[in-house]
């Protein structure tokens, strides 16, 4: 034997055993482990699974929330549309009979229920004033004139000339045609009294004003006034010019239920 080899030894026939053993342990622990890690991996499947099904139900959740918030929204807006509707309705009506009671109060008068339709109808009507009549032989050329014509004068007064368009039912000279006169006004009937409300907001009448001051024309945008109301209105007018001294101004507030006020003058007055 060569000095520069090693001896190998033999395990003994316990140690391999022993060996065998151990072997058989790991070899069981790490079947366990992968036994576990199987489990583990399928319950991490399923808990993903979870989570997202989860994920997507609180978006649904989320989504049918924000479905209800909008339309529960919706429902108090048309809510407070219509009770305000009905408010202004029942408004409208307060006005209608308080006329009715104080032309009742007149001595010998009593209102009749003809009137009080008629004073209904009116509140559909405004009346156009400044323009000119065509001088068409046709009677529809005439007519369609003048329907343009009422378009562009509430177009100038600031109301959406296409609603306006739409809106209007019906439209007519007012008075018998006299050769050098015209400019007959015209009789405008709306689809509804909001609309005409806000036709003859004061703000349209400033801007009517300032386009006649500028183009020397006489466009006016006035309700449809009965007999009695012009008879009322003109005499608070008078009431207010007769009033109006020693520092104090009268006016008139209103021109279908017309309210007489006052206000100090300023110092430049």
């Amino acid at each position: 034997m060569r000095m520069s080899e090693k001896k190998i030894l033999r395990p003994s026939q316990e140690e391999e055993a022993n060996l065998e053993v151990l072997v058989k342990r790991l070899m069981e622990d790490q079947a366990e482990y992968k036994k576990e890690l199987t489990c583990l991996k399928r319950r991490l499947t399923m808990v993903e699974k979870e989570s997202k099904e989860n994920k997507a139900e609180v978006e649904k959740l989320k989504a049918e929330l924000s479905r209800l918030k909008e339309s529960t929204g919706k429902c108090a807006a048309e809510t407070a549309a219509a009770v305000k509707e009905v408010q202004e309705e029942v408004e409208k009506e307060k006005e209608t009979w308080a006329q009715v009671a104080r032309k009742n109060a007149e001595p010998g008068r009593v209102v009749t229920l003809r009137e009080v339709s008629q004073l209904q109808d009116r509140r559909f009507n405004i009346i156009v004033r400044g323009v000119k009549e065509s001088t068409e032989k046709e009677r529809e050329n005439r007519h369609e004139h003048d329907r343009r014509a009422i378009v562009e004068v509430a177009g100038i007064a600031g109301v959406d000339p296409k609603g306006f368009k739409e809106a209007v039912v019906q439209c007519r000279r007012i008075g018998k045609w006299e050769e050098g006169k015209n400019f007959r006004p015209l009789l405008v009937k709306l689809r509804s009294q909001d609309f005409r409300e806000d036709v003859l907001r004061g703000h349209r009448h400033t801007a009517l004003k300032s386009h006649n001051k500028e183009h020397a024309t006489r466009f006016r945008l006035d309700p449809d006034l009965s007999k009695e109301q012009k008879a009322e209105l003109d005499k608070l007018y008078e009431e207010a010019r007769s009033k109006s001294k020693n520092g104090v101004q009268y006016y008139v507030i209103g021109r279908e239920n017309p309210v007489l006020r006052s206000r100090e003058k300023t110092a430049q007055e």
